[in-house]
Parts: C-alpha cells; structure tokens; sequence
C-alpha cells in the first residue's frame, strides 16, 4: 500500500507537507515533487516539512530532508522541518548529520509561528479585548503604513498582514 504525501496550503505564501509513516527513496522523490509543484503552483515562500509521524529517521532519511531542503531553496522558498521528536534529534546527533542552515522545530505550533515572521504577518490574541489598540501600537513604532485584519482562526487568534513604507 502505497503511503501519499499530500502537501497542503495553510496560508497565503505557506504551505505544509505532513509526513507519516517510512521514508524511503522513493518517497522522498515523491515527496520533493509534490514540494516544488506546491510551490510553483502557490507562489509559496516557506513550506512546512512536519516529520512528527516518522517514527524512525536513519542517514538515508536524514539526507533526503536535506535534498529537499535544499531543492525548496533553490525555488525561492524557506523549509522549515517540524515535528522532529527528541528520539529522532538523538539519532541525529549520533549519526554526525548536519542539517546546515535548515531551520527546524520540534513543533508545527513553533513552525508555523516563524513561518508567519518569514511573510511578515503577526499573531496577537483576541483575548486581549485591546486588539486594535495593539495594532495602532504596533504600527506607530513600526511605521507600517497599511494594516489589513485577516482571521488566522476563529478559536485562536487574529493576525495582522503587515505592509511597510
């Protein structure tokens, strides 16, 4: 049976690609397609690689992240890898790979807050009751000229897509 890799978009510029299961040669091919066609087909600038369902990661594994990482770059596009567990940084670390400039996380909340940095959008809190107040703040000592409210979730938060002089 054969395991697909759908890659999924999030939000404007960010995409995510959830990996489950065993990663083989294969795999990884299938998955850096589905990657670099995600990213042409959404104008993605960071895509989310979430390996909290691989259970183990080996060198062949490990290196294949790199290659995807890598291939993602060379589209204009950041790869953030999340989900990596602390048995997998274990095995990492003891295996001596680097994965270089990659940006990782150990979770997808984590990834996903730098990814909305990476396109310049900000999360407050609806809790605050000062929502607007906040934004004001904010785009006084930033010198944002133009705020536009966009609704990152109905449970969580607002966000703020920032444009700047």
């Amino acid at each position: 049976m054969e395991i697909s890799t759908p890659a999924i978009k999030l939000w404007d510029r960010i995409v995510i690609l959830p990996v489950v299961g065993v990663v083989d040669s294969f795999r990884a091919q299938q998955m850096m397609n589905t990657m670099l066609s995600k990213i042409m087909e959404t104008a993605a600038k960071v895509i989310i690689l979430d390996i909290q369902g691989v259970a183990a990661v080996d060198t062949a594994v490990a290196n294949h992240l790199i290659k995807i990482a890598k291939a993602t770059k060379l589209m204009g596009c950041r790869c953030i890898i999340s989900g990596i567990s602390p048995a997998v940084a274990e095995t990492l670390v003891q295996l001596g790979i680097e994965l270089g400039d990659v940006a990782t996380n150990s979770t997808l909340q984590d990834a996903l807050s730098d990814a909305f940095q990476i396109v310049n959008l900000m999360v407050i809190p609806q809790r605050t009751g000062r929502f607007m107040d906040e934004v004001h703040r904010f785009r006084g000592d930033y010198g944002i000229q133009e705020i536009e409210d966009c609704l990152v979730s109905p449970r969580w938060t607002t966000g703020v897509r920032m444009k700047t002089g």
